[in-house]
């Protein structure tokens, strides 16, 4: 089963709002920055008046469409970095913490959510993309993004070092006796060694 076909996991988030904020690891600061350049690449070549985003646009603010938000973590870090955030978040819970925040989040499944011909520089993901169908969402992105436009799939990969990664070897050596090892973020969910290294953080 696909992830976004498991609609009791992705919809049980919202249960656990407050701890999802508290303990999900923040994006690194090398992520944000390659992902407001090419926002800002996109930005910059505009010379069209397409609607705003949300509200009054910032002067010279790239946009940015944060798709399946939560707790708009990526976004409070895309939006302190300069951008202008709309948030997209299927679950109130998640997304009241959003707007607690300061954070404009409409609360809609991405595939049935109306643009109203918002058009962005930008959508972001945040381990969220496996949430969406791709068969939909992928040509949905097509047409909000502005020419020139990017997209940005990011995923936090923890990889347990010390105590905890002697401790949680033990655990998957007790359960897996094919020698697998413990991880923590997307290689886990995957099956891929491809984002090793990528916007990856340790704990000890």
């Amino acid at each position: 089963m696909e992830s976004f076909e498991n609609r009791e996991r992705a919809e049980s988030f919202g249960e656990v709002a407050q701890e999802y904020d508290a303990f999900r690891p923040k994006y690194p600061a090398a992520l944000i920055t390659a992902i407001m350049q090419a926002a800002r690449a996109s930005a910059d070549s505009q010379t069209d008046a397409s609607p705003p985003s949300t509200g009054d646009r910032t002067s010279g603010a790239p946009r940015i469409l944060d798709v399946g938000s939560g707790t708009g973590i990526l976004a409070s870090q895309l939006r302190s970095a300069g951008a202008e955030i709309l948030a997209v978040e299927p679950d109130p819970g998640m997304a009241a913490i959003a707007r607690a925040k300061g954070l404009d989040v409409e609360v809609s499944a991405f595939e049935k959510w109306d643009s109203q011909g918002r058009t962005f520089d930008l959508v972001s993901f945040g381990q969220s993309f496996h949430w969406v169908d791709p068969a939909v969402a992928l040509p949905k992105i097509r047409t909000l993004l502005r020419p020139g436009g990017s997209l940005a799939l990011a995923w936090n990969d923890i990889e347990p070092i010390s105590e905890l990664k002697s401790r949680l070897d033990a655990v998957v050596a007790r359960f897996h006796a094919d020698g697998r090892t413990a991880s923590l973020g997307s290689r886990a969910s995957r099956g891929t060694e491809a984002s090793r290294g990528k916007g990856g953080q340790r704990y000890d």
